[in-house]
């Protein structure tokens, strides 16, 4: 078994989907209150710690805790995911399962090539239109270092670039000097694949970190054989957009200019004030009168009163969390009703929170992954609770091409 760790449900599934994509049999649990008894049938567990949003003492215990668990089993390594923009306490997870697996070496490389994230000499770029590496972003060698209470040496680029038995060499000779935590530079997928070969050629403990970009080459090296079994059924589909983020901001714009359909607002600001009860039954009675009407697909959306405002930050202040989970609450709360009320069958969800709130809502046991439609952005079948069988699909708010919401809905008429 593989056992993959990540601080978000979308980042546990587009992880998770790399090897469900290669064979492998996948499961995502929805949060850590799970039976290790009920994942052995699977070859790969991805867990949402949900942990992105708690202090760093918080994430620490929650993240240990559950890569503790993996020491009384048999596994073939631990991969702990890391946001490909580096959000929430990335360092202070990644020493939480060191700490509770004491691996030989540790292996990060969380560059998303695919999705134009790239990290070299330890710092992490944009990739430009051209391919071309844009503006530095984070150092994040650096900004692990402050969480680790152990020194972390960068790899670079020409290191990996010697090719699988070089960068092996060079990480032994290391070893021998105390130092077994190391970031990886990686430009594309060949240097990716060249750090994921480490794991057939070295006979010792690794635990990897990483973005899906990382994952998929692992998948790819040691893939299985099955096959996709779910026939669509028909019914409504829910997209979901609980993310202010520009991308998908636009994203929606594009498939509702497409299929000229309306967009219902979910108000942030009433939702902020403590009326959360008016705006379920306010979207709930216009949905259902849509719905009635014939239509097939509903778009959901939060509304604030400018969007222009809104900046992501790589970690939310107490007074931020707390108005996010009043938001993603009530988006769960109607969803909730909603699968009550009518023949729900799809879900596409935007954010970790609001996948996230949604599975909880519903009180889903895991995601068994199907597919991947687009880079970074998977498509599952829900399991157990209250809307066992239904097809959800998650993406984090800055993934996506721009018309990623009409190749999704092209992907279920066709499954």
């Amino acid at each position: 078994m593989i056992a993959l760790i990540a601080d978000d449900l979308t980042g546990a599934n587009d992880t998770g989907v790399q090897y469900k994509k290669n064979g492998y049999k996948t499961i995502v649990k929805v949060n850590s209150d799970f039976n290790m008894n009920d994942i052995k049938k699977y070859d790969v567990v991805s867990i949402n710690a949900d942990s992105r949003i708690l202090d760093m003492k918080s994430g620490y215990t929650k993240v240990f805790d559950i890569a503790n668990r993996f020491n009384d089993i048999e596994y073939e390594y631990i991969y702990k995911k890391m946001d490909s923009v580096f959000r929430g306490n990335i360092g202070t997870e990644i020493e939480a399962v060191l700490d509770a697996v004491n691996p030989d070496i540790t292996l990060a490389a969380p560059s998303f090539p695919a999705n134009g994230r790239v990290v070299k000499n330890g710092y992490s770029y944009m990739l430009d239109g051209n391919g071309e590496l844009g503006k530095s972003i984070i150092n994040v060698t650096d900004l692990i270092q402050k969480e680790l209470n152990r020194p972390i040496e960068n790899i670079s680029i020409d290191t990996v670039r010697k090719g699988t038995d070089q960068l092996i060499s060079y990480i032994e000779s290391r070893l021998k000097e105390g130092v077994n935590v190391f970031l990886a530079d990686a430009i594309n997928d060949g240097d990716l694949k060249i750090i994921a070969e480490v794991y057939k050629k070295i006979n010792k403990k690794i635990v990897f970190c990483g973005s899906a970009g990382l994952a998929q080459q692992l998948a790819i090296i040691s893939p299985k054989m099955t096959e996709i079994d779910y026939v669509n059924e028909g019914g409504i589909t829910l997209l979901v957009v609980g993310t202010r983020n520009k991308a998908t901001l636009s994203q929606t714009n594009n498939i509702k200019e497409a299929y000229n359909l309306p967009v219902f607002h979910v108000k942030v600001d009433e939702i902020i004030d403590g009326n959360q009860e008016d705006v379920i039954n306010s979207i709930i009675d216009e949905v259902a009168g849509y719905i009635s009407k014939g239509k097939k697909l509903v778009i959901l959306k939060t509304s604030i009163e400018d969007e222009n405002e809104f900046e992501e930050s790589l970690k939310q202040d107490s007074n931020e969390v707390m108005k996010s989970q009043k938001i993603v609450k009530t988006l769960g709360e109607i969803v909730k009703q909603l699968n009550k009320l009518v023949n729900l069958k799809y879900i596409v969800s935007t954010s970790g929170d609001t996948s996230m709130q949604i599975c909880e809502s519903l009180k889903a046991q895991g995601i068994e992954l199907i597919d991947e439609i687009e880079p970074g952005i998977p498509i599952g079948k829900i399991v157990g609770g209250d809307a066992d069988g239904i097809l959800i699909v998650t993406k984090s708010g800055g993934f996506g091409t721009d018309n990623v919401f009409i190749k999704i809905m092209e992907y279920i008429k066709n499954i």
